[in-house]
């Protein structure tokens, strides 16, 4: 314990025995930091360009990470859980498949197929549904939050008057670039319509938890997330060491400190900025028309 101790007071801490220069700032350590951070940028778009791109992963698994957060969701605004559909979930994916085949982004397609139409397709009977859609994300927390932000989303997310849900997944091209299509549908079955909608306090309860039974995935699905994070580990880290340097050693010494802290920091920006270039941020609307949002009352016979 002492040896450790020691090790971090000369890693951190100016102090005689270092000549008063913390080992975080030296050129070895410097160089090392950089090389960690190429090595989790590398990662990073591995899973963002290949991983989800070429690979069945997202399919396989963000459906199950994007209900639970929207359960999270729902739990936060006393409204409860709800169960998937496997109906749903098949009618979401021929939706997502249409959207990836053609390249288009919209509730209705190109040959005039409404969001109804494929829940008719797969023979789900609803008395309430309703549509979201996101295209050009890599990330499940992404997705979420700007569904959420939106109000339109948020009010399909959130209407007590559902259900269950389906989600599906595909991947194709969208304005000339590869893009992950994702389709959430909600719906109760028409047989329930008559039965009063309540409030399971024991499913929200269940629901803001339900994450930690998923945590890999969902880690897994959230690069941005994880990627942030680390950087964000790392700039608190070097704040940590120029304070200390700062404070602790003499001051003709300071240039020191900043130069090396300096080449961390700039070098950090430089990722974020490359990364802001290439990858696309999440889609909910298209832009041109109307907004990827819908919902359906068959017994209003309204839709908005």
């Amino acid at each position: 314990m002492i040896k450790i101790i020691r090790s971090l007071r000369n890693y951190l801490v100016p102090h005689p025995e270092n000549d008063h220069k913390p080992h975080f700032f030296s050129s070895k350590s410097i160089a090392g930091i950089l090389v960690v951070l190429i090595g989790v940028e590398f990662v990073f778009l591995a899973q963002v360009f290949f991983v989800f791109k070429k690979t069945g992963f997202l399919a396989a698994v963000l459906p199950g990470v994007l209900i639970n957060l929207t359960n999270v969701a729902r739990a936060q605004n006393n409204t409860q859980a709800l169960t998937t559909s496997q109906l749903l979930t098949d009618a979401a994916n021929k939706k997502a498949q249409d959207m990836a085949s053609k390249g288009y982004f919209s509730h209705i397609s190109p040959d005039g197929k409404t969001p109804w139409y494929w829940l008719d397709s797969v023979g789900y009977l609803y008395g309430y549904a309703g549509e979201n859609l996101a295209v050009n994300f890599n990330d499940s927390d992404e997705v979420l939050n700007a569904w959420m932000q939106s109000p339109t989303h948020r009010a399909n997310i959130v209407k007590k008057e559902y259900t269950q849900i389906g989600i599906g997944i595909a991947v194709g091209q969208y304005k000339g670039r590869s893009a992950t299509f994702v389709v959430q549908y909600f719906a109760t079955p028409a047989s329930r319509i008559a039965q009063p909608v309540k409030n399971n306090l024991s499913n929200n309860a269940a629901a803001v938890g339900i994450l930690n039974s998923g945590l890999f995935n969902y880690m897994t699905t959230a690069p941005n997330w994880m990627f942030s994070n680390i950087l964000l580990g790392v700039l608190l880290l070097v704040l940590f060491a120029t304070s200390v340097a700062f404070l602790l050693r003499k001051k003709g010494n300071h240039h020191y400190v900043l130069k090396q802290g300096f080449i961390i920091l700039l070098f950090v920006i430089i990722i974020i900025f490359i990364n802001k270039q290439i990858i696309p941020s999440v889609t909910i609307n298209d832009g041109n028309s109307q907004d990827s949002s819908i919902f359906r009352d068959l017994g209003a016979n309204t839709q908005n």
